[in-house]
């Protein structure tokens, strides 16, 4: 009987790390996919009005934001996400904007379940560095990187 007790509770022990695990990939998930939200949501507005991100003054060279994320019922928050948009590269030749989002899943008012940041380079060069030739990539994502889980 004692043999038994022990393998049951080893079996235990086993299946609720295995618990554990997988809701900690899925809150992985949720925050990563709470950053891509953040970055598309920066990426429709810096395309779509011309005055964002709002002046500020002329020595500020960063402006960020945060969103609060809800679920499909519009009053359960899943998450939210933080966006930092850095114009110290804006001017020419470079003419870079950097974008830097953090996702957190979990309710924004306890502390975040998972984190996930990603940052991305936005070429609004409007002609090549090289020439006079329209910029091919005006407006689009050059350089995408996954900083991981916080």
């Amino acid at each position: 009987m004692v043999l038994l007790l022990i393998l049951g509770l080893a079996f235990l022990g086993k299946q609720a790390d295995a618990y554990r695990s997988a809701t900690q990939a899925a809150a992985a998930n949720v925050a990563m996919e709470c950053a891509m939200a953040g970055l598309e949501d920066a990426r429709v507005k810096l395309m779509n009005d011309l005055h964002f991100p709002p002046p500020g003054d002329e020595r500020q060279q960063q402006f960020a934001y945060s969103e609060i994320l809800f679920d499909l019922d519009g009053t359960t928050a899943v998450g939210a996400y933080t966006v930092v948009i850095d114009s110290r590269w804006l001017d020419p030749p470079i003419e870079i904007l950097t974008i830097e989002v953090t996702g957190l899943a979990g309710d924004p008012d306890q502390p975040p379940v998972s984190k996930r940041r990603i940052s991305v380079e936005m070429d609004l060069a409007e002609t090549e560095r090289s020439g006079s030739a329209p910029n091919p990539n005006l407006g689009r994502f050059i350089n995408f990187q996954d900083h991981g889980g916080l």
